[in-house]
């Protein structure tokens, strides 16, 4: 009785664990495409647009 409680609570902490890894891994996708989305405008030459000319679609 005492594994069973044992292991029912280490694959709780498990299924813990892989969902913040899975955040996280989320959040580094997020910043390396932007950082990758910076390098191609540099290479471009564009520069960032004045808060005028933006457009807001909802």
């Amino acid at each position: 009785m005492r594994f069973a409680y044992k292991v029912s609570n280490l694959q709780t902490e498990y299924n813990k664990i892989n969902a913040e890894n899975d955040l996280l891994r989320l959040k580094i996708n997020s910043i390396l495409a932007l950082e990758k989305m910076y390098k191609v405008a540099k290479e471009k030459n564009l520069d960032r647009p004045d808060e005028k000319t933006i457009v807001y679609i909802d």
